[in-house]
């Protein structure tokens, strides 16, 4: 037989077949929101309703799953909850997803805080190994399984002139007056983008500090959809992490890598394993190397656009949520291994 998984996102999965996994989907809602009532879209942190919540104690009370994975979300979907599911099926083993990288004082992940007692497995969107032992005195077993992909028949290409030549996605912590940041790439990553904003037309997304700077162009957070839609609207699509992580791959590297926009992206460590410089991807390791760049791949638009139509490809092959439901399918006789020994607490 094959093992049930009961899962919570994405609604992707639903659309796709699996040989070896008898997967059932149980959404947080009808229509997925987050907590401040935009659309979600896929996405993490969206609002259990009290339906969803009632459905999922039925299906997990029926189905007995052997894994039930589920990401990080709000309203009914509480510690209590999560607690009342684990005694409903105390074999199943939990495996929560995150891809949070924000750490408290205590170095710690909050969203993995308040829930590690009830979770046997942690997936998280990084091979870094000072983060995943960092995980691991939360949640014993930690692996990754990267918590942003697309659907590349919902997420599909524009047919539209690009407005802009640049958009960049991503909030700033580094305030008018006191230049210094709350990670350790903000101060680079802001003198990055101001200088990038006087010399090119430039389309912002994200909050934070960014307007007391004088920024142009800005806009609030969209939802997912919405996201990758203002990527389209420019000719390059600007990554820049705050952090330097291995592999650290997040929506705005996986959602820009898929726009069919070119992604010039500061170097993520260890991303020439999956990807080849100035071939399907574009990365600097300087600011200085990226604004010359963004200034060489507009003037060679031929260029421009055989790379980033080779990057969509590669995309497809590495980010999609068929690409994540096969690792999952990796991970599943690994993940069966760490179900709790019966009496035994964490």
């Amino acid at each position: 037989m094959k093992p049930v998984v009961v899962y919570t996102r994405p609604e992707a999965w639903t659309k796709l077949n699996s040989d070896v996994l008898d997967l059932v989907y149980c959404p947080p809602a009808r229509v997925l929101r987050l907590r401040n009532g935009y659309l979600a879209g896929d996405s993490m942190g969206t609002v259990f309703t009290a339906d969803a919540m009632k459905n999922l104690r039925y299906v997990i009370e029926t189905r007995k799953p052997d894994i039930f994975l589920f990401w990080t979300h709000f309203g009914e979907f509480k510690p209590a909850a999560l607690s009342k599911l684990r005694s409903i099926s105390p074999r199943t083993v939990f495996v929560h997803g995150c891809g949070n990288q924000v750490l408290n004082k205590r170095g710690r992940d909050w969203y993995i805080e308040r829930i590690m007692k009830l979770v046997d497995v942690q997936l998280t969107n990084t091979t870094e190994p000072s983060r995943i032992k960092k995980f691991s005195k939360c949640v014993p077993n930690v692996f990754t399984l990267h918590d942003s992909a697309f659907d590349p028949g919902a997420y599909k290409l524009s047919k539209r002139e690009p407005e802009y030549d640049c958009f960049f996605g991503g909030g700033d912590s580094v305030c008018k007056k006191k230049p210094t940041g709350r990670f350790p790439e903000s101060v680079n990553r802001h003198d990055f983008i101001m200088r990038l904003s006087e010399r090119r037309s430039l389309l912002l997304c994200g909050g934070g500090k960014w307007k007391e700077h004088g920024i142009k162009y800005r806009l609030g957070h969209p939802n997912t959809f919405t996201y990758f839609r203002q990527m389209q609207r420019a000719r390059i699509v600007v990554g820049y992490n705050h952090l330097l992580f291995r592999h650290y791959y997040t929506k705005r590297t996986v959602l820009g890598g898929a726009s069919g926009r070119l992604l010039v992206t500061k170097y993520i460590p260890g991303m020439e394993k999956h990807f080849t410089n100035h071939r399907d991807i574009v990365w600097f390791k300087s600011n200085d190397e990226g604004l010359e760049l963004i200034d060489h791949y507009l003037a060679a638009r031929n260029e421009l656009e055989n790379i980033a139509a080779r990057q969509r490809k590669r995309f497809e092959q590495l980010h999609s949520w068929e690409a994540r439901l096969r690792r999952f399918e990796e991970l599943v006789p690994v993940l069966m291994r760490c179900r709790r020994k019966k009496g035994k607490k964490k």
